[in-house]
């Protein structure tokens, strides 16, 4: 039973890298005005020991050149970015239901067998746990999907 098992998560593996986005082929500048698009900055004010210190900001491309970048956030004044502080930047891909079920159940589903596996009696009880969490993230994600972001060239 632990082989089958081990195949059905190493084949749930498989599928979720291989399901993975494309290369970035789109650069800022050919986004298309009115599009989602946030933007990493770099941050000199807030020092993270672990992590870079960034700034993450999300509104509505009102137009983007080969030197700046015109942004309005949701409730606030647009402004403009230079290309040469943007760290990252990323273009919404809309709320998918489909592509959020199916993102929540395999990892869902994974994390419960991958859990279960670690005992070594119950090898049989991680399929069911698979199987359940996989069910459960499917309805997660369906009923609350998430917004998608493909990442940009600068």
């Amino acid at each position: 039973m632990f082989s089958f098992v081990g195949g059905l998560l190493r084949a749930m593996l498989v599928v979720t890298f291989a399901a993975a986005p494309a290369a970035y082929a789109q650069s800022l500048t050919t986004v298309v005005p009115g599009t989602r698009v946030r933007l990493s900055l770099d941050d000199s004010l807030r020092q993270g020991p672990l992590l870079p210190a960034r700034q993450t900001i999300t509104g509505r491309l009102l137009r983007a050149t080969t030197d700046s970048v015109w942004l309005q956030p949701a409730g606030a004044a647009s402004f403009s970015v230079s290309h040469d502080a943007i760290a990252t930047a990323w273009a919404s891909r809309g709320a998918s239901r489909s592509r959020s079920a199916i993102a929540s159940g395999i990892g869902l589903g994974l994390a419960a067998a991958a859990i279960q596996l670690t005992q070594q009696d119950h090898q049989d009880r991680a399929l069911a746990m698979g199987g359940g969490g996989l069910g459960l993230g499917i309805l997660i994600g369906a009923f609350r999907p998430y917004e998608q972001w493909r990442r940009l060239r600068k």
